[in-house]
């Protein structure tokens, strides 16, 4: 998704409302946003432990933390 097209879509929502990431039934709290790629692209970050919480639901193992 275009960042003009991601903010028109964020912007229709009521002022209080909360913007997270949804993955499947899931959802993750976003705690920053980054550019990346000289800049050319952005990304949504997520809390870590939202991610480890969300792979340990899943039945996943993160290998970061052998």
């Amino acid at each position: 998704m275009m960042r003009d097209d991601l903010l028109q879509r964020i912007a229709a929502l009521p002022a209080n409302a909360d913007v997270g990431i949804q993955i499947g039934d899931d959802h993750l709290d976003i705690t920053d946003v980054i550019a990346w790629g000289d800049g050319d692209f952005g990304a949504l970050r997520c809390h870590p432990n939202d991610v480890r919480d969300l792979l340990a639901a899943w039945g996943l193992h993160d290998r970061r933390s052998e």
